[in-house]
């Protein structure tokens, strides 16, 4: 079988295009049976994908003759293949990814299986949700989902001498950027040894040459060979999802959408979904705000103190072109439940009296330097004898976190379990 969630691999298909193209065009040199067999098999391969049917439609374009079969079998064999109406999104294992827009444009993206998990502020995406909160707290910030399955998407490469071009695809459409350009969902495509590894989610334009892939925290490449998510089959030929009709739709592309996560969660999300799919949402949905709520929460002096940009020329500029020298330090969320208190006393000491420092302001908060005194400039923090502010976990505290990495594995191993029935279904 091949594999047909590949849009490439239709190259793999033309010598038997070409097989059936000249049983097809002699009728006097074959028998019935071997006209009707290769007049099936030619319509079978054009509901693999759209790029099957477009080959064996239009298979001059090869130099061999289009297939010759009648409208009325065409018609027929469609009705017999096309695929069933079904529920939106409730069939097979599904996929979705998260897109964080601010002012209306799509700034970052994040790829997610639906599994029992849930969303930290140190995860890739709580990494991206705390940069933006202390970047644009002000503005407007919402996040979206879009769900798909498998088997609605193929992966359309992008070698290192192409650039990407949209015509006659059915791009997945992610968002627009601040000039009103739409941006299109691509994945990196790292090549070593035998593998190829996917390191990152990207919007790239109609006519990009490369993407730029971070990789977190604060690593990024830019990539010149990349794959572009497309649809599999056209939107004419398959049942379109109810859910297009549902209001809320958002950015659609064909029968895939995007729908509002947060901060208010889209109501058609339940009614649209499985009762697992919508624990799956939920549990998102609550981890996207609590990350929200823990980031605003923490000391923004990326804001008040220091001018956080993507200046390379900067001294002391990384390679993602922030500003690591001056950069202030997060601290430990086990610790947070223990600092809070001390920590939001010396910030509302810092908004009343002033800092001459922020480094020194982040150094009192972590107890790198700890006894505080009055001066006629303000506020300040000197060095002196060590005071432990921050303290050790509590048992408790650490049995839960334990608790919490065991359930992963164990979901995570069950995640496997599936992901290797499914392969060999797909092999059978």
């Amino acid at each position: 079988m091949f594999d047909t969630y590949t849009a490439h691999n239709w190259r793999n298909l033309l010598l038997a295009l070409a097989i059936l193209a000249r049983c097809l065009d002699d009728f006097s040199a074959i028998s019935t049976y071997r006209l009707s067999l290769a007049r099936f098999l030619a319509s079978e391969l054009s509901f693999f994908n759209r790029y099957y049917k477009l080959l064996a439609l239009n298979y001059e374009i090869l130099e061999f003759k289009p297939f010759l079969f009648s409208s009325d079998f065409a018609g027929e064999e469609r009705k017999a293949h096309l695929w069933k109406t079904r529920e939106p999104f409730r069939s097979g294992t599904h996929r979705l990814f998260l897109r964080l827009v601010l002012n209306g444009s799509c700034q970052v993206v994040d790829e997610e299986k639906i599994v029992p998990d849930s969303i930290s502020l140190e995860s890739s995406f709580g990494h991206l949700i705390k940069e933006l909160l202390h970047k644009h707290s002000n503005q407007n910030i919402s996040v979206d989902i879009l769900i798909y399955g498998p088997e609605e998407v193929l992966e359309l490469e992008v070698g290192e001498d192409d650039s990407f071009d949209a015509t006659g695809h059915f791009p997945i459409l992610l968002g627009y950027d601040e000039s009103g350009r739409a941006l299109y969902c691509a994945r990196d495509k790292f090549s070593g040894d035998r593998n190829v590894f996917f390191r990152g989610i990207v919007g790239v334009a109609d006519g990009s040459s490369s993407g730029i892939f971070m990789k977190y925290p604060r690593k990024k490449r830019n990539s010149k060979k990349f794959g572009v998510l497309v649809l599999r089959f056209d939107p004419s030929d398959v049942v379109a999802h109810n859910a297009n009709n549902v209001e809320g739709a958002l950015d659609p592309t064909g029968p895939l959408h995007w729908r509002r996560l947060w901060p208010l969660e889209d109501p058609s999300l339940q009614s649209l979904t499985t009762g697992d799919q919508y624990n799956r949402i939920k549990s998102i949905h609550l981890s996207v705000d609590e990350c929200m709520r823990k980031a605003s929460r923490q000391p923004n002096s990326l804001n008040k103190h220091e001018d956080v940009t993507f200046n390379k020329d900067k001294p002391g500029a990384s390679e993602t072109g922030y500003d690591t020298s001056r950069e202030l330090e997060i601290t430990n969320p086990l610790q947070d439940a223990n600092n809070e208190t001390r920590g939001e006393a010396l910030r509302k000491t810092e908004e009343s009296q002033g800092y001459s420092n922020a480094e020194e302001l982040n150094g009192c908060i972590r107890g790198e330097m700890h006894d505080v005194q009055l001066d006629g400039e303000g506020m300040s923090c000197i060095q002196s004898e060590t005071i432990t502010v921050m303290t050790e976990p509590k048992e408790g505290m650490v049995d839960e976190k334990i608790k919490s990495l065991e359930a992963k594995i164990h979901r995570l191993e069950e995640e496997l379990t599936a992901s290797r029935a499914e392969l060999e279904e797909i092999r059978r």
